[in-house]
């Protein structure tokens, strides 16, 4: 679930945002620290600080479709919030918005990827110690597959939503019950379904 923090005006200008402005401590970098700074205003003038607030260390936001981070401890530095970020390890100059382009920043609480013991509760084992080597090998691989599919999946600085979660989930199921799994998943509808609008360019999570 993702919640809207606001409306702002990107600023190429590196340092304090001015009122209704987001922008970044420094120029972005691959695989470099940074740090992404957001006014409590709005660019219709609103005070966004108790929505702002609700980030938490570990949150994705998510600046455009190509440019998204997992952020750190958020600071409350009064007329704005800086956010500690490391930049995807497949970030281009292109992924950065322009100057005074209108973004909405979004953010929202990773997903888990899911687990041994809950794809052996959805394959209804019922001696899983037995089993135990063979599930920990079949949900890491499920987990490979997403990621793959998803595309450039940068560990640093990506992290699951629930549909990925699921997708993994569900290719793990087809990986135990079909071995060819992995080459008909492109035509396995469920998991189709769960990956529409997941996939991506460049590695941001």
């Amino acid at each position: 679930m993702s919640t809207t923090l606001g409306a702002f005006v990107w600023s190429t200008t590196r340092g304090v945002p001015a009122a209704g402005q987001a922008t970044l401590a420094s120029d972005p970098l691959a695989a470099v620290s940074n740090t992404l700074r957001v006014s409590i205003t709005d660019d219709d003038g609103n005070n966004r600080d108790a929505v702002i607030d609700t980030v938490a260390s570990g949150d994705v936001i998510r600046v455009t479709d190509d440019f998204a981070a997992v952020v750190g401890t958020p600071v409350d530095n009064v007329t704005y919030w800086s956010f500690p970020f490391t930049v995807s390890t497949s970030f281009v100059a292109g992924d950065e918005p322009d100057d005074a382009e209108a973004v909405t920043l979004q953010s929202r609480v990773p997903a888990a990827w899911p687990t041994s013991t809950e794809l052996a509760l959805v394959l209804n084992l019922e001696n899983t110690t037995d089993w135990g080597t063979t599930l920990d090998r079949v949900m890491a691989s499920a987990i490979a597959k997403v990621k793959s599919d998803t595309g450039t999946w940068d560990a640093a600085s990506d992290l699951p939503t629930e549909n990925q979660s699921q997708a993994a989930l569900r290719m793990a199921f087809l990986m135990w019950e079909a071995p060819d799994a992995i080459a008909a998943s492109p035509l396995d509808p469920t998991y189709s379904r769960l990956l529409t609008g997941q996939r991506r360019r460049f590695g941001i999570a």
